[in-house]
């Protein structure tokens, strides 16, 4: 993270959340209209590597979930 940090013009205003589930749920729960969010760095892989071990996560699906979660938490 303190590689990205590096490029911002002020570090301190972001939020680093290290778990990359609880981020994308996050920014889907933070979002309002007309906001976008971008899921980068991980492109194809469907896994994540946490201490050495390797655990099935798509990047895709978790978003699919979490928007379908807020979807539904809005009366949709």
């Amino acid at each position: 993270m303190q590689h990205i940090r590096g490029g911002m013009r002020d570090p301190r205003s972001a939020l680093a959340i290290r778990d990359r589930a609880e981020a994308i749920d996050h920014a889907i729960k933070e979002a309002a209209e007309g906001d976008v969010i971008l899921v980068a760095g991980k492109g194809h892989e469907n896994y994540q590597e946490s201490n050495g071990a390797r655990s099935i996560f798509s990047d895709a699906n978790h978003v699919r979930l979490g928007l379908k979660s807020r979807s539904k938490g809005m009366g949709s």
